[in-house]
């Protein structure tokens, strides 16, 4: 009997030390997949990081082209201003968005469309000057009166 009691306390002993390298190998597993767990974490935090700072440099650029692209269209109206009217030089105008421009100048903004009508009519005129010098040349035995009312019909 003696030998049994010691037989079954090995038995206990052997299923304890089982236990407990089991119980150790879960906690091995337990603390990997912890790691593995955090390393996932830590790339994906990272990767969240690099897309972060990759949209803020877009967003940098986009504003800084933005300011660029609007500070040239307000020079090219200061410009356009300037060489339409000549009264001013482009250094006066400085610090004036293109509106203050125009205001500071007192243009109103149907200007552009009597510009229009301008080169429209000097266009016309041209046309008609080319079409006179075109049937001068045709009438090449034109006498001095046909030559001078060929050009007042020109110039109406």
């Amino acid at each position: 009997m003696h030998a049994v009691i010691e037989k079954e306390r090995q038995r206990d002993a052997m299923v304890g030390q089982m236990q407990a390298m089991r119980q150790r190998e879960q906690e091995a597993q337990q603390v990997a997949m912890d790691v593995e767990q955090r390393l996932r974490i830590s790339k994906v935090q990272a990767m969240q990081r690099v897309q972060t700072y990759q949209r803020r440099q877009a967003l940098r650029r986009i504003e800084e082209e933005t300011q660029r692209t609007q500070a040239l269209l307000a020079k090219r109206a200061k410009l356009q201003v300037c060489c339409c009217w000549g009264r001013v030089g482009v250094s006066e105008l400085e610090g004036y968005t293109c509106r203050q421009a125009v205001l500071h100048l007192n243009i109103s903004w149907n200007t552009q469309e009597e510009r229009k009508k301008a080169n429209m009519e000097a266009s016309f005129q041209r046309q008609r000057v080319m079409d006179a010098m075109a049937r001068l040349q045709r009438a090449k035995t034109g006498t001095q009166p046909d030559v001078e009312r060929l050009l007042a019909s020109a110039s109406r």
